[in-house]
């Protein structure tokens, strides 16, 4: 027996921490046996090795054996390779995204499949976000695909769908889906753009002719086989002076090929027309010879400016002196042209002495008084400290105009014994000078259009009064007992007779009333109203007893309301067709209540009775008139 069995079991001895074990019984191997050969020792040595390199193998093939099958199992369960929801109507499975990219990925493609679950599937929102795969490939019963299912898949580049583009069409979502971002094919016929013939194409040799898929950009080339061309004249053009000409040619209409070029005709010469000098003169410019043709209207020598030549003016010469208050003006003439240059001379500006202008007269406006800021201008609004007794108020104040007396502004001053209105004022408010019973006379100027209610109520010491142009309105009892008024002048009858009287407000008012009516300082008995009037204001001439005769001309349209009232010296009045209202007392009374003034005897009316019977009468146009008659063009009406 060999001195490596163990002499107990028989089992081979191991060498182990430097002596022999038998690994079976445990048994040591005898002294005498360290003489072994040791050749024998390292053949046991390299079989345990052998042994133990073989045992490592078979395992490592078995976990190796695993992974493999694993993998396999995993790639064949595509549920395994995405994260899915199944739809609410649980009829479709929504893929969410991809578990594990390495493993879902396939040589940079990922293929979605056509079930799960048994169920077929659509794609989520932003399913691939952040994926580097390059292929996607799409199966034909797709269910659906959001606008950015694709949106964050940074590698993506090529799209493949195993339907066909009606399939892809008719999609839920695939509308959204810009598929010219991507490399699209998809299975089945294209749907193609038009036939393209290619730009070298040649009737006589042929040619090719392209169109494109335009979802797959697939391309389709056809042949077109040689034919002859089809010819069509390229007519003449006629040359002009502005362009060239064409001689006459010919070509294909089919491949637009040149069969016979045109070729160019020069220009023709242009018809030269003299545009003549103008010469300059003091004011204008003038211009230099010029030409032009007269058939393409082309300029061949352009016409230059000349300058003007500026006058040559005398000395100046005073058309208006200036005065105080108002700009005058000179003039100088052009001794070349005789034109005029004219400019303005300053107003003077008032010298005043003792209150008075030792230029013009002009009295000094009164210091002391109050004033409001109207914004436009500055308003009167009181006596202030002034102790004047004839009031002067002046035309500016702080460097604007004065526009207005305010309410009250001289309330029962009574020792004012007059007042003078420059003719910027335009409005005199309510009771400005009520109860001011000294004053006697009284301009109201141009420039005021309203006069408020009660201004000048109880004025009684007035006895002229002059009423301005431009007065339109003046307010219950603007002139209420204002009894010794004996003038009132006026320079305008059509102006006048525009004013509207409220209540007590002519000056004309009042049985106690002695006033007259002067037109330019002649007393107005026979009144003629032009027609440019329009309308005859309320109570503008009530109780004004001097006019006999009033003669209305066409084109007045209106009698207003106490128009004409109690004026008891009136007997005729003429009345045109172009009335067609007649107010309220417009002709009443008389004086009735004195009983001894005649009453209208009769209107005459420019047109027939049955016209005279259109015109609108309010109530008591007539009234306390009895007897007269209207005469008309076919009779008289009684």
């Amino acid at each position: 027996m060999s001195q490596n069995i163990c002499n107990i079991c028989g089992s081979n001895y191991e060498y182990r921490n430097g002596q022999w074990i038998c690994p079976t019984c445990g048994a040591r191997k005898t002294e005498d046996a360290s003489d072994q050969d040791s050749n024998t020792l390292e053949a046991e040595k390299e079989n345990r090795e052998k042994k133990t390199t073989y045992f490592l193998f078979i395992a490592t093939a078995i976990v190796l054996f695993l992974i493999v099958i694993t993998v396999l199992i995993i790639r064949s369960n595509p549920n395994s390779k995405f994260e899915y929801t199944k739809h609410w109507h649980n009829d479709y499975i929504t893929i969410q995204g991809i578990k594990n990219e390495g493993y879902a990925i396939n040589n940079g493609t990922v293929e979605i499949p056509s079930s799960i679950e048994s169920m077929p599937v659509g794609l989520g929102s932003r399913v691939f976000d952040g994926n580097s795969f390059t292929t996607l490939i799409l199966p034909k019963n797709l269910k659906e695909i959001f606008s950015d299912s694709l949106d964050g898949c940074i590698g993506l580049k090529n799209i493949v769908y195993k339907g066909t583009i009606s399939d892809w069409k008719n999609l839920e979502g695939s509308e959204d889906i810009d598929i010219s971002r991507y490399n699209f094919t998809h299975e089945g016929s294209c749907e193609c753009n038009d036939w393209s013939i290619n730009s070298n194409y040649d009737c006589e040799l042929g040619g090719t002719k392209t169109r494109n898929c335009m979802y797959c950009d697939k391309v389709y080339t056809e042949t077109i086989a040689p034919t002859t061309h089809t010819l069509t004249t390229m007519p003449k053009v006629e040359p002009t002076c502005s362009s060239v000409g064409k001689t006459e040619g010919t070509k294909c209409s089919s491949c637009n090929k040149i069969i016979v070029a045109q070729n160019d005709i020069s220009k023709l010469s242009h018809t030269v027309v003299v545009d003549n000098a103008v010469p300059a003169t003091c004011s204008e410019t003038g211009l230099t010879e010029g030409t032009h043709c007269s058939v393409c209207n082309a300029t061949l020598v352009a016409q230059t400016t000349i300058k003007a030549n500026g006058h040559s003016y005398g000395s100046w010469q005073i058309v208006s002196q200036a005065t105080c208050t108002k700009n005058g003006t000179q003039k100088r003439v052009c001794s070349v042209c005789s034109g005029t240059d004219t400019s303005s001379i300053s107003a003077k500006g008032h010298s005043y002495s003792n209150k008075i202008c030792s230029s013009c007269g002009a009295k000094q406006p009164s210091q002391g008084l109050t004033y409001v800021d109207y914004g436009n201008g500055y308003a009167v609004s009181g006596l202030g400290n002034c102790t004047d007794t004839e009031i002067v108020l002046p035309d500016t104040h702080n460097g604007k105009p004065v526009v207005a007396i305010t309410e009250n502004a001289f309330y029962e001053i009574s020792w004012i014994t007059g007042v003078i209105i420059p003719d910027t004022v335009t409005t005199i408010e309510r009771m400005a000078f009520r109860y001011c019973t000294s004053i006697e006379e009284l301009r109201i100027p141009d420039s005021v259009s309203t006069i408020g209610a009660y201004a000048f109520d109880n004025c009684d010491s007035i006895t002229k009064l002059y009423l301005g142009t431009g007065l339109t309105y003046v307010a219950e009892g603007g002139f209420h007992d204002c009894d010794n008024i004996l003038e009132v002048h006026i320079s305008d009858i059509q102006a006048y007779a525009t004013i509207n009287y409220d209540l007590f407000a002519s000056p004309f008012y009042g049985y106690r009333s002695k006033a007259q009516l002067y037109v330019n300082g002649n007393l107005a008995t026979n009144l003629t109203i032009p027609g440019s009037t329009g309308v005859i204001g309320e109570r503008v001439f009530d109780n004004c007893r001097t006019i006999t005769n009033v003669v209305i001309e066409y084109g007045v349209t209106t009698i207003s309301d106490y128009a004409f009232a109690e004026c008891g010296g009136l007997l005729t009045v003429t009345i045109p067709t172009s009335v067609k209202e007649i107010g309220f007392y417009s002709f009443s009374g008389g004086m009735s209540a004195l009983g001894n003034a005649p009453k209208l005897e009769k209107i005459i009316y420019q047109g027939t009775r049955a016209q005279w019977m259109q015109i609108t009468k309010n109530a008591s146009w007539d009234s306390d008139n009895y007897g007269f008659i209207i005469q008309c063009t076919d009779g008289n009406i009684e």
